[in-house]
């Protein structure tokens, strides 16, 4: 017999108005930050950083400029998309004042001297209430199922304490009783095959292995 948070989820109701009030509980979570698409050098010394940005002043193009002062391609210069906090201060400071396009003067943090360039930049924005709506709603339901399976799980004790078979309560609760005709130590049939569909939780085949002879194993 297997009840699952999952099963019982999907006999759960939420109301909009639930989703619209949990939905501003948790507005933070659907701000995401401006990100932008940052290239840099890295240089040692200031004055070769200097130099860099010198031939960067006179037109020179960015990662034509990176291959010649530093051997790199430009696939090495590349930082991603990233958020202001996903970079150190300074840089974060100086690649979120630039505009797109726009290079960085040499700037010094512990790593060394960086030139930076942005590229696309991604507006922050809030993700509305339309767009999470259906994830929030799963997430409640989850989490109700989960609270309704604990409720659950001790109904099921009493029940069987009580003298009721596996069957009788699965009936009671309208969940279905699985059978296996015969299973190993670990979770093998008579050929030698895994069972599919057994619970997965890992004390189940010990708990089945340690049951006497006609009785029935703890809920697992």
């Amino acid at each position: 017999l297997v009840v699952e948070a999952k099963d019982i989820a999907k006999t759960i109701e939420v109301a909009e108005q639930e989703l619209r009030d949990e939905y501003q509980a948790r507005l933070s979570n659907y701000q995401e930050p401006e990100r932008r698409r940052v290239e840099q050098m890295l240089f040692d010394d200031q004055a070769a950083a200097d130099a860099a940005f010198a031939k960067l002043k006179d037109g020179g193009n960015f990662a034509a400029v990176a291959k010649e002062t530093l051997g790199k391609e430009a696939a090495d210069l590349s930082l991603g998309l990233v958020t202001k906090g996903d970079l150190p201060e300074e840089i974060g400071e100086a690649a979120f004042a630039l505009a797109q396009g726009e290079i960085s003067k040499p700037v010094q943090s512990a790593f060394g001297w960086h030139i930076l360039r942005v590229g696309e930049i991604q507006a922050a924005r809030e993700r509305t209430f339309d767009e999470v709506k259906d994830e929030l709603a799963e997430d409640l339901r989850l989490q109700r199922a989960s609270d309704a399976l604990y409720r659950i799980g001790t109904q099921i004790q009493d029940e069987i304490a009580g003298g009721a078979s596996i069957e009788q309560v699965a009936e009671k609760l309208n969940v279905e009783v699985k059978r296996v005709a015969a299973m190993d130590a670990r979770g093998r049939d008579a050929a030698g095959k895994p069972i599919a569909d057994l619970p997965q939780f890992r004390e189940f085949l010990q708990l089945v292995n340690e049951a006497p002879l006609g009785g029935e194993p703890e809920l697992g």
